[in-house]
């Protein structure tokens, strides 16, 4: 390969690199910008790739040459700083409890099915391996409602389903007593969440939020304005709540 074309490409791979890193920090709710803030780990090899490469081919006499590998420097740092936080790295945003009091403790089950998922005998036998207090099944339609119906242990009394088959469909399983159960349509009227109450055997009272925004892609929704405004309710209504909160699902933001 010729040597000029060989800087070109490496210069249009690491405005690549550049781009993709700048480009969540822009402003604008459409998905083909917000879908990039979810790949930063295969942005960050994608960085540090084209930052070595550029950095072995760097030109000594060329002051552009300098600036521009310490643009993809700073993308690396940038990204690398995003990920961190996620890491073995980083300190702990909350400490495992050390108070064991069996009245006040409460264990979670949320999952993403997948509603074109054929093989629901996994699911059940993982669910009643854990055998949470709570448990909340999203993408769900009639075809799983019924299977779980038939393999739901009579230990959950209390139930919430809300089966939809456009992939938005919700349905909550509780071994406690739920208060005031209610279906609501935050932002969209095909995408539910069910919110609750309820009542540990301390009789403390928790407020319960499940949620499962739709996500910033062409064939769910164009933008993410939907998903974070849906989100933005929720931490209102947390915020204001008189209870402690617990906020479940699939947020569809897992950068």
């Amino acid at each position: 390969m010729d040597l000029n074309n060989f800087k070109t490409y490496l210069y249009i791979f690491g405005m690549l690199a550049v781009v993709l890193t700048i480009f969540p920090f822009v402003a604008v709710d459409y998905w083909w910008i917000r879908i990039f803030d979810f790949p930063h780990i295969q942005l960050t090899i994608l960085t540090f790739v084209a930052f070595v490469v550029f950095f072995m081919r760097l030109d000594l006499k060329r002051l552009n040459a300098y600036l521009f590998v310490t643009v993809m420097a700073a993308c690396l740092i940038i990204q690398v700083w995003k990920i961190i936080p996620y890491t073995p790295l980083a300190d702990k945003d909350i400490n495992d409890s050390q108070e064991k009091n069996s009245g006040t403790t409460i264990s979670l089950y949320a999952v993403n099915v997948l509603q074109s998922n054929k093989k629901p005998e996994l699911l059940i036998s993982d669910f009643k391996k854990m055998d949470p207090d709570i448990m909340l099944l999203v993408e769900t339609n009639k075809r799983w409602r019924d299977y779980i119906f038939e393999n739901l242990p009579e230990t959950y009394k209390y139930k919430v389903e809300v089966p939809q088959d456009n992939t938005y469909g919700m349905l909550l399983y509780s071994k406690y007593k739920l208060i005031n159960p209610q279906v609501k349509f935050l932002v969209d009227k095909n995408i539910p969440s069910i919110h609750t109450k309820l009542v540990l055997t301390s009789n403390n009272t928790v407020q319960l939020y499940s949620i499962h925004p739709t996500p910033p892609m062409p064939q769910h929704n164009s933008r993410s304005t939907d998903r974070d405004s849906e989100m933005m309710k929720i931490a209102n209504l947390s915020r204001t709540s008189t209870y402690p909160v617990i906020v479940l699902g699939d947020f569809n933001d897992v950068a």
